[in-house]
C-alpha cells in the first residue's frame, strides 16, 4: 500500500520578481481658449456605452484572448443627447441637438428667443453663453470691440447658426461620435491593438487605469461573457476642445482680417 511521507526540510518560500502591469493612457488635450464649459452627464448613460470582458483562461499577453472592448451606441449618443436639446423654430421648425456645448434655446416663428438656457462660460456677463461669448469675439474681430456685436441686424440667426454647427446632421459633432460608436450591442468586440482611433472603451480604461487605479480593487463582477462597464463614480470628468469657425466670407464685412477660430474646452461632468 502507498504511503505518504512529509520532509519539512524542503519547504521553500520564493517570490516573483515580475509585477503584474497594466497600460496607461495620459494623452495631452491640445491647445484651447476658455475652459468653464461644464456639461452634465448622467453617468448611467455614459457607462452604459463602454463595456468590456475579460477571463482566465488562459494567460498570455496576447489581446484576442485577454480583454475585450465594447462600445455601444445609443439613440441619445452616451447622453450627449437626451437632456439638451433645442428647437429652431416654435412651430415646429428643425431640433437642434445640443450635446456639445449643452445648450437649449427656443426660437419662436418670429425669430425671437423664445427660452434661452446654457452653462455659463464668461463669468460676469450679462449674456456668458458659447454662442454669445463667440459672436463677441467675431466683433471683436471686425470692429475692435465686442460691443459691435449690436450692429449686427441678426444676432439671434448667428447664436441659432452656433448651434445648429454643433448639433446634429451630416459631419456635425454628435453626428461623428454617433459614426464612430458600434452601430448596436451585437457587435464584435475590438482589441487594444485593433482600430484604437474609435476604440473609446479601450482609451477610457488605460485613463481610469494610470487615474484612479484604487477603483478597481472591487471589479468581483468582470465576467467573460457578459460585458462590465468601467468603473466610474460621480465628478468625473471627459474632456475635449470644440473648435468654433466663423462663417467663410465674414471678414469681407468691414476687414480683410481673417476671424480667428475660437477653442473651448468642455468638461462633460458625470452626475447621478
Amino acid at each position: 500500500m502507498a504511503v505518504t511521507l512529509v520532509l519539512t526540510d524542503f519547504n521553500v518560500d520564493v517570490s516573483m520578481q515580475t509585477l503584474g502591469t497594466f497600460e496607461t493612457i495620459s494623452p495631452a488635450i491640445g491647445d484651447y481658449h476658455v475652459d468653464t464649459v461644464n456639461l452634465p452627464i448622467k453617468i448611467t448613460e455614459w457607462a452604459s456605452c463602454f463595456k468590456i470582458t475579460a477571463d482566465s483562461l488562459d494567460v498570455n499577453n496576447v489581446d484576442a484572448s485577454d480583454i475585450q472592448y465594447y462600445v455601444y451606441n445609443a439613440s441619445n449618443v452616451a447622453g450627449l443627447t437626451s437632456t439638451h436639446y433645442s428647437n429652431a423654430s416654435g412651430a415646429g421648425g428643425a431640433q437642434l441637438v445640443d450635446g456639445n456645448p449643452a445648450m437649449r434655446a427656443v426660437v419662436d416663428a418670429t425669430g425671437n428667443l423664445a427660452d434661452f438656457q446654457q452653462f455659463p462660460i464668461v463669468a460676469g456677463s450679462p449674456t456668458p453663453q458659447l454662442e454669445c461669448d463667440f459672436i463677441r469675439h467675431i466683433a471683436k474681430t471686425l470692429f475692435n470691440t465686442a460691443n459691435g456685436v449690436d450692429l449686427f441686424n441678426n444676432e439671434v440667426q448667428l447664436r441659432a447658426s452656433v448651434e445648429a454647427a454643433c448639433g446634429t446632421g451630416a459631419g456635425q459633432l454628435i453626428d461623428q461620435i454617433s459614426a464612430k460608436l458600434t452601430a448596436s450591442a451585437s457587435a464584435s468586440p475590438m482589441l487594444s491593438g485593433a482600430a484604437s482611433s474609435l476604440n473609446f472603451t479601450y482609451t477610457l480604461l488605460a485613463q481610469l487605469f494610470a487615474l484612479a487605479p484604487e477603483r478597481f480593487a472591487t471589479y468581483d463582477n468582470l465576467s467573460a461573457s457578459v460585458p462590465t462597464e468601467l468603473k466610474w463614480v460621480a465628478g468625473d470628468v471627459i474632456s475635449y476642445v470644440l473648435t468654433l469657425n466663423a462663417a467663410d466670407g465674414q471678414e469681407d464685412l468691414v476687414t480683410s482680417e481673417a476671424v480667428a477660430p475660437r477653442k473651448y474646452k468642455i468638461n462633460m461632468v458625470l452626475t447621478v
